[in-house]
């Protein structure tokens, strides 16, 4: 008996149509199946988040649906900070918020995540000059919230950092300009920086505002004398003499600045006043109220 011999154009044939047979039917079977993202995503809302990290990350490795990948693996750290935080660890809680602003792909909810592990890492202890790093990151991406940039201020400040400290002062007080705590802050780091003619500036805007405020009186005076402007901060000086005649640090930096320009009889009567008005506290120099 013989056998018939298939052409090899027949045969190639019906391996194609095998294999497409094949393919289809295990990418039917695998269509049924979620993939890395969808299991992900639903690891998340049950909150399987140990589950849902590693299969996000995995996602984000194979390139698949990239800007999606990003802002689900960006919430999956959220919810573990949330976690973290309900459970009294604040430091872990800031290291999540951080792993969230890695790798969030949108502006504005990476700047929130920033400034989450900005108000985490106070609670857990941060060091000021890092939280002062997270403070600027979050200004790049939020640049217009009065608090993040008085929070950045306060740290440039107390890190002795006054420029920078200036430049924030300086947006509040454009911004918010009733503000008068930042407009006075804004004057003392003027001082600071030698720039006395705009510390003066500041300073009597806030003075005016508040005949009260000795601190802002003292040191626009003190703006006053080092922009070389003697009779308008001894007019000042005066003035205060008359409102607080036995108050020492008044007594004792008009003082300082009549020996400045010259008159050290004047200046010694000053120093006395002040030591009778304070008592058994030895006469030292004393810096501005600020």
């Amino acid at each position: 008996m013989t056998s018939k011999v298939v052409p090899l154009s027949v045969a190639v044939n019906l391996a194609l149509m095998l294999s497409f047979l094949i393919m289809g039917c295990a990418s039917s079977s695998s269509s049924d199946e979620p993939g890395l993202l969808e299991q992900a995503q639903a690891a998340k809302e049950a909150q399987r988040l140990d589950e849902a990290r590693p299969l996000a990350e995995q996602a984000l490795e194979e390139e698949y649906r990239e800007g999606e990948t990003k802002r689900i693996l960006a919430e999956i750290h959220r919810r573990m900070a949330a976690e973290k935080l309900s459970q009294g660890d604040a430091a872990g809680a800031h290291a999540s918020f951080l792993d969230a602003a890695d790798i969030e792909p949108t502006t504005r909810l990476r700047g929130s995540d920033l400034i989450a592990a900005f108000d985490a890492g106070q609670q857990a202890g941060l060091a000021d000059d890092q939280l002062l790093e997270l403070a600027l990151r979050a200004i790049e991406h939020i640049p217009h919230d009065p608090e993040l940039r008085r929070h950045a201020a306060r740290l440039a400040e107390d890190l002795g950092d006054d420029h920078t400290a200036a430049v924030h002062y300086q947006w509040i007080v454009s911004a918010l300009p009733d503000d008068e705590g930042a407009a006075f802050r804004l004057g003392i780091v003027y001082l600071a920086i030698d720039r006395p003619a705009d510390a003066a500036a500041v300073l009597d805007r806030v003075y005016r505002e508040d005949p009260e405020n000795i601190q802002a009186a003292l040191n626009l005076a003190e703006a006053y004398a080092e922009s070389d402007r003697f009779y308008a901060a001894q007019e000042l000086m005066e003035l205060l003499l008359d409102q607080f005649p036995d108050h020492p640090a008044v007594l004792r930096q008009y003082a300082d600045l009549e020996e400045r320009h010259g008159d050290r009889h004047r200046a010694r009567q000053l120093r006395q006043r002040a030591i009778d008005a304070t008592p058994g506290i030895e006469e030292r120099e004393m810096r501005p109220l600020r």
